[in-house]
């Protein structure tokens, strides 16, 4: 975006002359089913970006779990592990992945060079739930780099109508193991901590983030906001209302009355923010340590049940504030021994947990998954540590009526309450395939299906589904680290408070249109400022 010389003249945005970053990139869902040998069919559900490059419509997958942006590229091979982790044991077959029909018709980069010992770099990362991919990295320059065009919203004409024309590294995936191929998009977008370039160097900059600012197109310090839609009334969403990641400092979307346009003042429809929460850093060395993922401690979760819930499930969900109207049913989160090469291991309070967009489901310990089902949801509990254990929601169960509060421990050291919705955190949009059962899937696993070598635990696409996440970094030199940057998380819940008292979900809140009052947008008065500012 090119910042104007001078102050805003009549004719200009006024969204962009006040609020300099304005981009907001649209999303899409992309899925399919897997079978895994799992208690179900996992539906492999994915936010992706449209992205075109040298001709290609490329699909990438939203990753906040991942810094790194990557392709497939022509040829690439098959590759096996022996076991989780075991990078020294890598070995390539003779079976090129073309001939294999998951991966067939995904959109793949030309290759430019004859093998992967051609480029600068050749990595390995291996996802949380054992997709493994090897990557290369080719130098950020004329001959390599990658010219993409991103479609944004185009603010004037309410729609996905404008374009960002964007200089990405040339990232590439030349191998690939089964899980990784099954998997329906085309690459991943990494919308990581910035800076954080794990498992390369500094040597270039490898998020959407870098990208986007290298370019003229956003500002410094990054405010990134994410929302993802529930994929289960996409079809009922208004054309202003989708999934999005924005970067500015002020609300994209607000709920209005019928008739009257929210600019006027004459009705803030938007959420609040929460404080920031505490952001773990993740040691690099003994002695510089860094921040390389977007997590968090999680103290509890506490679902809320109404006293007196709605007469059917077609009344409008009410609005309720007080506390004392909920029976509380509390999970707490168990205390996690964390280890540091500078302070030796010492007890942290509640669990790590990475915010992640790029899992389709959130993980806990089984303690926490087995307390769940049994409190929350009504499933008799195991009757020993091997019998199988899966949670369902219950058609019946009227999910909406409910809230959860989500404990975090904040940036201050005190803790910090998120409160939404429970529906969408519990309710897979996907039906429980259990014979005799009508009920739905619950989009939670235990740490023992899925983990990494890191943090095991994960809130999901379920957990953006209730939440705006808002992703800010404020940082000098080559990447954040403790002590000189600023690194948070805040969240506010998909839903606000309509004017007759009820509960207005985030269907309710589509792209607004361009505020009306110069003064008070150069005042810095505008209702769509988030609350902090």
């Amino acid at each position: 975006m090119t910042i104007p010389p001078s102050g805003p003249s009549r004719t200009e945005s006024l969204i962009e002359s006040k609020f300099r970053s304005n981009t907001l990139i649209s999303m899409d869902q992309i899925s399919t089913a897997l079978d895994l040998g799992l208690a179900s069919n996992l539906i492999d559900c994915m936010y992706a970006v449209k992205t075109f490059v040298e001709g290609l419509k490329l699909m990438l997958a939203v990753d906040t779990g991942s810094p790194i942006i990557w392709y497939y590229q022509e040829g690439v091979i098959e590759v096996v592990i022996p076991k989780r982790g075991d990078f020294k044991n890598i070995k390539f077959t003779d079976n090129p992945w073309e001939n294999n029909p998951l991966i067939g018709y995904r959109k793949k980069l030309p290759c430019i060079f004859n093998s992967p010992q051609d480029s600068e770099d050749v990595a390995y990362i291996e996802y949380a739930d054992g997709s493994l991919v090897g990557i290369a990295r080719y130098p950020l320059d004329d001959e390599h780099s990658v010219h993409a065009r991103i479609p944004s919203w185009d603010w004037k004409r309410s729609k996905r109508d404008a374009d960002i024309q964007v200089v990405l590294p040339r990232v590439v995936a030349v191998a690939a193991n089964l899980r990784m191929t099954q998997h329906p998009f085309d690459g991943i977008l990494g919308f990581g901590v910035p800076g954080y370039t794990e498992p390369f160097d500094q040597r270039s900059p490898t998020t959407l983030y870098e990208a986007l600012r290298a370019g003229g197109h956003i500002d410094k310090p990054m405010q990134l906001t994410i929302r993802l839609l529930h994929p289960g009334f996409l079809a009922v969403c208004p054309n202003n209302v989708q999934s999005y990641a924005f970067y500015g400092n002020h609300w994209p979307c607000a709920y209005s009355k019928v008739g009257v346009d929210p600019s006027s003042g004459r009705h803030r429809g938007v959420p609040r923010f929460t404080p920031p929460l505490y952001v773990i850093p993740t040691e690099i060395t003994p002695v510089n340590p860094s921040y390389g993922l977007w997590a968090s401690r999680l103290i509890s979760m506490t679902l809320l049940v109404p006293k007196v819930p709605r007469s059917t499930m077609q009344t409008p969900v009410p609005w309720r504030d007080n506390l004392d109207d909920f029976t509380p049913y509390k999970v707490e989160m168990p205390t996690e021994t964390q280890t540091s090469a500078t302070t030796g291991s010492v007890s942290a309070l509640g669990i790590a947990v990475v915010l992640d967009t790029g899992s389709s489901h959130s993980s806990f310990p089984r303690q926490v998954y087995e307390a769940i089902g049994t409190h929350w949801l009504g499933i008799p509990p195991p009757q020993s540590e091997e019998e199988a254990y899966s949670l369902y929601c219950p058609k019946a169960l009227d999910l909406d009526d409910r809230d959860i509060i989500f404990t975090f421990q904040g940036d201050d050291g005190n803790p910090v309450d998120f409160r939404c919705g429970a529906s969408r955190f519990l309710r897979s949009p996907f039906r429980f395939p259990k014979e005799g059962v009508d009920a739905f899937d619950v989009p939670i696993h235990t740490t023992e299906q899925f983990s990494t070598s890191d943090i095991s635990c994960c809130l999901g696409q379920n957990f953006f589904w209730t939440a705006f996440v808002r992703l800010d970094c404020e940082y000098r030199g080559p990447r954040p680290v403790p002590g000189d940057s600023r690194v948070q998380i805040r969240l506010a819940p998909q839903r606000v408070k309509n004017e007759k008292g009820n509960v207005i979900n985030e269907f309710g809140l589509g792209f607004h249109s361009e505020p009306r009052d110069v003064e008070a947008f150069r005042a810095g008065r505008s209702i769509f400022a988030y609350n902090d500012e």
